[in-house]
């Protein structure tokens, strides 16, 4: 019975007396008579979480304690579950020395004032910042009265000034004193107003982020949550259980930063996880893995029902009491239903993983892939900021091309072609580029498996540039009776290469394309040959997509600068009005 795996009860069940004699006789070797009632004696075990297992959307939260037992039944209670907990997925398991017989899950109702000390730590700084902002209120509310008053003041000084105009009472010396009075106290008030609102603002925000991690901890004390699990003990034992769940509010996104050498002899990718829990428990120094399974999924594919099709009989003609309705039912799909079965992937012993900087250590699942991170780690239950921590460092096989677009910009762009030779997979996440120290910018990166390829764009090298000129634009006629107009244009692109180093250069440009048979048109007179490349020939070409693969040495520049040219010529009956197109 050892490592025996049991199912949620929602109700605590009886564990017969007969099981458990059976189970004490064979240990001890003594003769049962009968079956006798057995005690079941209750103990509330202090079992902190100490692996975890992430999910995108989910957590598997392993809870591990050792007891002293003595000879009989035993519940052990695993107080403090967060409210996030889903209680279908409970699992326990036991070292040899016990039985396990049940598992269950149970609520609790408790006085509201015996929450977590994290709790109760958490709901004082919310009352105390709503305090502040009560206060703020009040300092803005005067502030304003203030200022009412002092537009009072004014309006007074104004009147009296209008009254005493042209006459001797008028004192000017008076009136300027008055009016700066005025002006210098509506700008304090003005600026005391300023700085209490952006006070305000400053607490309300760190409010919001304190309260929505209050909500992410649950209800607090009001329902203790706990999970029973009851144990046979033959003999006296120390016995190690574990208890394994999953919860909500929690998961983790792929991260990456893809960096490459400034003399680009080498690219590495680093593959982090961002981890963002609000399950209501803190992750204290635990063992970490990251998995890309989907527990909450059905196991089963969905059933497809028929599609029938049938013929709708003609509606009844109408009558002054009843109009005629026809309607139409569409079978559904049954809702999935159920988590799948979860199987979870625990930390290997410390003795076998990589040093604590290493790698994870990657675990195929079949389906799923999971990555068991060499350190331990810790991650609060928090509403807004995530952790991030290394899964691996990846070193790929990099091949560098540069790739112009002259026709659009004469920048010429910097990429790579990436062949992920490691272990790992890269899952779809955002990538920050870097060349060297240079932050390039964002890119996203796709799904890489083992011994895929990517490509990761570097930028723009400016000490590279492909120029795209209009060489020659002819329209002429040709034909005698049935007159023809044809236009030919001759195009040059001039590369100029000042990196100090050959390079390897992709060209795009384009051609016409005739969508009508009236309508012809010819690429000629090529300076250099065109890509053979076998996916440019089958899906570009044909689209009239002009791609040259070059070898560009180091010493184009100037007058050496290389040069592609080419020509075009578009020719369609005279009066057969055509589209216009940029040249």
């Amino acid at each position: 019975m050892h490592g025996l795996f049991t199912r949620l009860s929602r109700r605590r069940g009886a564990v017969t007396a007969a099981v458990l004699l059976v189970s004490i006789a064979a240990s001890a070797h003594a003769q049962v008579e009968g079956p006798r009632s057995i005690d079941i004696r209750t103990l509330k075990v202090d079992a902190p979480i100490t692996a975890v297992t992430v999910y995108q959307g989910r957590a598997a939260i392993t809870r591990t304690t050792t007891v002293s037992l003595e000879q009989g039944a035993h519940a052990l209670h695993f107080v403090g579950l967060p409210a996030s907990i889903r209680p279908e997925t409970l699992q326990a398991r036991s070292t040899p020395g016990a039985t396990l017989t049940n598992v269950e899950y149970l609520e609790q109702p408790v006085a509201a004032d015996t929450g977590s000390p994290a709790m109760v730590a958490l709901d004082a700084e919310i009352q105390s910042l709503r305090i502040v902002i009560e206060r703020l209120a009040e300092d803005r509310s005067l502030t304003a009265s203030q200022a009412r008053l002092l537009d009072q003041i004014g309006t007074r000084v104004s009147s009296d000034a209008t009254r005493d105009l042209g006459n001797e009472r008028l004192d000017l010396g008076a009136l300027q004193s008055q009016l700066e009075f005025v002006h210098r106290e509506r700008t304090r008030l003005v600026e005391a107003d300023r700085a209490l609102a952006d006070r305000q603002r400053e607490v309300e925000r760190s409010l919001k982020a304190l309260e929505a991690r209050r909500a992410a901890m649950g209800r607090g004390g009001s329902v203790e949550r706990c999970a029973e699990v009851t144990l046979a003990v033959p003999q006296s034992a120390e016995v190690t259980v574990s208890l394994t769940y999953l919860v909500t509010n929690a998961g983790w996104v792929p991260a990456y930063s893809v960096r490459a050498a400034t003399d680009r002899s080498a690219v590495s990718i680093e593959f982090d996880a961002s981890l963002l829990q609000q399950s209501g428990e803190d992750w204290n120094d635990v063992a970490l893995t990251i998995s890309t399974a989907q527990p909450t999924l059905r196991a089963d594919p969905p059933t497809l029902t028929p599609l029938l099709i049938g013929v709708i009989p003609p509606p009844p003609p109408p009558s002054p009491t009843r109009s005629a309705v026809s309607s139409e039912r569409l079978a559904a799909a049954p809702a999935p239903g159920g988590a799948a079965h979860d199987s979870m992937a625990f930390a290997k012993n410390a003795a076998e993983l990589e040093a604590w900087s290493g790698g994870a250590a990657v675990v195929d699942g079949g389906t799923a892939v999971s990555f068991e991170l060499p350190r331990r780690i810790s991650v609060p239950s928090n509403a807004d900021r995530r952790t991030r921590t290394r899964v691996a460092t990846i070193a790929p096989k990099a091949t560098f091309v540069h790739t112009a677009v002259p026709l659009l910009t004469d920048a010429v762009y910097l990429r790579s072609r990436l062949i992920n030779e490691s272990p790992y997979q890269l899952i779809p996440g955002p990538a920050q580029v870097f060349m060297g120290s240079e932050y390039v910018g964002t890119a996203p990166m796709g799904l890489v498996a083992p011994g895929g390829e990517c490509i990761v764009d570097f930028g723009i090298d400016r000490s590279i540039r492909a120029v795209r000129t209009l060489v020659s634009k002819i329209t002429s006629e040709t034909g005698v009776f049935s007159k023809s107009r044809e236009t030919t244009r001759r195009y040059r692109i001039v590369i100029e290469n000042g990196s100090g180093r050959p390079i390897g250069l992709e060209v795009l440009d384009r051609r016409p394309v005739s969508q009508d048979e009236r309508i012809t048109v010819t690429t000629e007179g090529l300076t250099r040959p065109l890509s053979t490349d076998p996916e440019y020939l089958r899906d570009e070409a044909p689209m009239g997509i002009l791609r040259w693969d070059l070898s560009v040495p180091a010493t184009s520049t100037g007058a050496n600068a290389m040069t592609v040219e080419w020509t075009t010529k578009v020719s369609a009956p005279r009066d057969l009005r055509i589209s216009e197109f940029a040249d």
